[in-house]
């Protein structure tokens, strides 16, 4: 018998997809797109889908605002190069949503069975949608 996913599990897999979608929709006409917070440019599928707020912030983790293309070296070892994406996030949604996502950061977030769910169908149909208009970049 099938072994039941928990909802952290299928939180997880929305967060991949989520991920992979930020990486395909900054992509270019030739699959490369910038890292948000030093300028290296390389193929969206070695980037990573770096988070503003860190994922463990149930609140902000499946935000398309909260997660953008990073280089391995600025989500790896430069921990996110932090100080480099409050700018960007600041120059592209505003103070206000830079303000609100550091207000999420310590948020306790409850969630349901069903939003895990509903989340994860959200992100695969959109997923879906982006892939057929890109499809020559995957």
């Amino acid at each position: 018998m099938a072994k039941k996913k928990t909802k952290a599990k299928i939180v997880e897999e929305a967060a991949k997809i989520v991920q992979r979608y930020v990486r395909l929709k900054a992509a270019d006409e030739n699959g490369n797109c910038t890292c948000v917070t030093c300028g290296v440019v390389g193929h969206w599928k070695e980037f990573q889908g770096g988070h503003y707020i860190p994922r463990g912030c149930i609140a902000t983790k499946l935000m398309e605002e909260n997660v953008h293309p990073q280089c391995r070296n600025c989500n790896g070892p430069q921990g996110g190069n932090y100080r480099k994406y409050a700018f960007y996030i600041e120059d592209m949604y505003g103070r206000e949503m830079a303000e609100w996502l550091e207000s999420q950061r310590m948020q306790v977030t409850r969630y349901s069975m069903s939003d895990a769910k509903d989340w994860l169908e959200e992100w695969k149909e959109k997923w879906k949608i982006l892939s057929e208009e890109r499809k020559e970049l995957l």
